[in-house]
């Protein structure tokens, strides 16, 4: 009984966590009661879209910090230890 409200309570959380809070969020909201479903699809498509441009982004910008703290380790670690 305890492990079927755990779940249940889980499954509550998950739903409100994936609410998309946010501009861009409450906008394609809005287009879906406004312009129908098929333009909140469209509209979240694009939201996504953007995401996931974002995401690859910010991927390739950490790799290419990382490659740089790894190549200059020596002085930061030296720099660090001054401050």
């Amino acid at each position: 009984m305890l492990l079927d409200a755990s779940i249940i309570k889980g499954i509550i959380a998950g739903f409100i966590l994936s609410l998309p809070f946010g501009p861009v969020g409450i906008y394609c909201m809005e287009v879906t009661i406004v312009e129908g479903r098929w333009k909140g699809y469209v509209s979240a498509l694009g939201m996504v879209s953007i995401d996931v441009l974002y995401g690859i982004i910010a991927l390739v910008f950490v790799n290419r910090v990382e490659d740089i703290i790894i190549r200059y380790e020596r002085y930061l670690t030296v720099l660090i230890g001054i401050f």
